[in-house]
């Protein structure tokens, strides 16, 4: 499961996508940063989370609409550039891109 989570350390606020088994092994982890947690969401099986770059902390949220159903996919891909965001875009075939975002977050593995 993929947990959503903002926290804050002294005055910075830090949000991390992170992959763990339950939500105790997420809240564990968190309880270990040190970090006050702000919000902890679990994000739905209706987005991915593509991990390209798992060390990067650029994360884009990415919307493609599936042009045969008009259905809109959400993902959350964490690519070092954005012509490697680019280029995975391109290899997504009967797909058009609704929005992109850049934003700042860590991939953590627990």
């Amino acid at each position: 499961m993929h947990f959503l989570v903002q926290s804050q350390n002294n005055t910075s606020n830090n949000f991390r996508v992170i992959n763990a088994s339950s939500w105790s092994n997420c809240l564990s982890y968190m309880e270990g940063t040190g970090d006050v947690i702000q919000q902890i969401s679990n994000l739905s099986d209706s987005v991915s989370v593509i991990a390209a770059s798992p060390s990067s902390t650029k994360s884009y949220n990415v919307r493609l609409k599936e042009t045969s159903t008009g259905d809109v996919i959400t993902y959350i891909i964490f690519q070092e550039n954005y012509s490697d965001l680019q280029n995975w875009i391109s290899q997504q075939t009967g797909k058009t891109v609704v929005q992109i975002l850049l934003s700042e977050k860590t991939y953590v593995n627990v």
